[in-house]
């Protein structure tokens, strides 16, 4: 199958199954507005979070209540959101599990963001070893852009992040090195909802990138997923699909992409996380990124998180610093 899906030419299946995406996603969350909108509303006495404990009344009392509109299925508030205290534990759905977002691969906002919500933020990775080589075609081992020339510099990333509507967002992204541009980013992400007592969360995210130095279009489709074990512990995953859809290249790759991150809630302002990323290139090389990361809430607007790890693909180990910078809105 493998072999299959290297030969053929995706430049015609890959855009069709983005938009067919886009389209079930948005049908799905106008369906599950209108449902939960039909659902009682058990009496608030009755009412616990997760984990068992009695919730805090005046919060749920101002929590705001939800009907759909006629706005791309956006659900109209019909009271104020309470602003909460900490970034981390800002979204996720009224009685869903918070739960961190990755450094490296990050979210477009958490999973259940609510309307309105607004983030700017710029990744870094910074190659602790100078080492210029080929891995499977591709010119930068640990860029953040595929078929692009190695510098041998600090690669980083500004973004900007807004949810549209509850549980739906979207990024810009332009992915640089020193002050050169390498690529455009635009992507979107959709939450389905919660279950398990609502520990457990998921969703789907799909990108669209332009790399400038190559000249090549690429889509992703993920589907996300996040679940909370106790009032410590919580993990993240991300598996998926990445493939190039247009451009001067021979042989369009594809490839399969996974992200498991542990997280552990070190106190109210830090969370610490072993992050893991990997892609398979089909009918190529394996990469591995390991990342031990902090993640700590100056304030309640802004986030610093920092790690240092690894990157593991076949003749090749580098060394790799990074750090996010996160201001809320």
């Amino acid at each position: 199958m493998f072999n299959v899906l290297k030969g053929n030419d995706l430049s015609g299946f890959c855009p069709l199954f983005v938009v067919c995406c886009v389209i079930v996603m948005f049908s799905a969350h106008t369906a599950l507005a209108e449902h939960l909108h039909q659902l009682p509303n058990p009496p608030l006495s009755h009412a616990t979070d997760p984990f068992g404990r009695q919730p805090n009344m005046q919060v749920m009392a101002e929590a705001p209540s939800l009907r759909p509109s006629n706005t791309l299925g956006c659900p109209n508030k019909t009271a104020t959101d309470q602003s909460l205290r900490t970034i981390e534990r800002v979204s996720g759905e009224e009685r869903g599990p918070r739960i961190a977002e990755p450094m490296v691969f990050d979210l477009i906002r958490p999973l259940g963001a609510k309307r309105g919500e607004a983030e700017v933020n710029v990744l870094g990775l910074v190659p602790l070893r100078q080492e210029s080589r080929r891995v499977n075609g591709v010119q930068d081992p640990v860029g953040l852009v595929r078929r692009s020339p190695d510098r041998e510099t600090i690669e980083w990333a500004p973004e900007i992040e807004y949810a549209v509507c509850d549980g739906v967002a979207l990024e810009f992204e332009v992915p640089m090195e020193n002050s050169h541009v390498e690529a455009y980013k635009g992507a979107g992400q959709i939450t389905f909802g919660t279950a398990l007592n609502h520990r457990f969360i998921h969703g789907a995210q799909a990108i669209l990138q332009y790399g400038r130095d190559s000249s090549v279009w690429t889509t992703t489709g993920l589907y996300l997923a996040g679940f909370r074990f106790n009032d410590t512990w919580s993990v993240f995953g991300m598996v998926g699909g990445r493939g190039e859809i247009l451009g001067p290249v021979p042989n369009k790759e594809a490839e399969f992409l996974a992200n498991v991150t542990l997280f552990a809630d070190v106190t109210d302002r830090m969370v610490a996380g072993i992050e893991t990323n990997l892609n398979q290139v089909i009918g190529g090389n394996t990469g591995v990124l390991f990342m031990p990361q902090l993640h700590y809430e100056l304030d309640r607007y802004w986030m610093i998180q920092g790690g240092v790890g690894a990157r593991f693909t076949t003749g090749l180990t580098l060394p790799v610093a990074g750090f996010r910078l996160i201001r809320e809105f």
